[in-house]
């Protein structure tokens, strides 16, 4: 896998997906409008994501996207311990 350099912006996003994501995962059997509000605030952050500029030059975009997605990751687990 190549290495990137990704902006602190769109290790953001991602962050933002992945919790967005969790929180609709929490939701799924509960609260109908909670699940709304945590569904758009998804969507927002997925549209953040992809139409970030870092895209436009990336060679290959699947694994960037799967780089930026450890490296998101990875960052969290390190700001979280």
């Amino acid at each position: 896998m190549a290495d990137y350099e990704f902006d602190p912006d769109l290790i953001d996003a991602q962050r933002a997906i992945d919790a967005a994501d969790a929180k609709v995962q929490e939701l799924l059997y509960g609260d109908r409008e909670a699940l709304a509000a945590a569904r758009e605030k998804r969507l927002q952050a997925v549209e953040t994501l992809h139409r970030h500029e870092f895209w436009k030059d990336v060679d290959n975009r699947h694994e960037a996207d799967m780089a930026l997605k450890k490296s998101a990751r990875a960052d969290k687990a390190a700001t979280d311990a």
